[in-house]
């Protein structure tokens, strides 16, 4: 019996190790926020071409990258941007789009405007979700 408790207590410590080392490495070590504040395709090529270097660079796995269009940059993500292609390709890439409810009611924008061929995060306000994250740890940069 006292054999039987202290395989099962290896069991459960191996597998707690386990766990710590799985949820560690799914973890990104590095945190990137971009902000698109300008109705400016130019803006948002260069945030995207920024999100590629840092994930080139330090390797997607090691980086997290979000991306928050708020204010007249959320005009860039309407579902006609010449820039969708790209934009798809860094979602599948890893890099989160976050839109600003906010700025798409001021902007009298819906989100059937929006372009959906992936899934775009939205957040009540763009500048208090960049605030969050930068409490957070995140590194928060505008192109």
């Amino acid at each position: 019996m006292t054999r039987l408790i202290k395989v099962f207590a290896m069991l459960c410590a191996l597998l707690a190790g386990w766990g710590a080392v799985a949820s560690h490495a799914a973890t990104p070590r590095y945190k990137l926020m971009l902000q698109i504040t300008e109705d400016s395709t130019d803006k948002l090529k260069l945030a995207l071409n920024h999100a590629r270097n840092v994930q080139d660079t330090l390797g997607r796995d090691n980086v997290a990258i979000q991306i928050v269009a708020w204010g007249p940059g959320v005009r860039t993500l309407r579902y006609y941007t010449p820039l969708a292609d790209e934009l798809k390709e860094m979602n599948h890439r890893g890099v989160r789009f976050v839109i600003c409810e906010k700025s798409l009611y001021a902007a009298k924008l819906r989100r059937t405007d929006l372009i959906s061929t992936f899934n775009l995060a939205s957040v009540p306000s763009g500048l208090a979700e960049i605030t969050v994250r930068q409490a957070e740890g995140w590194v928060y940069a505008a192109p």
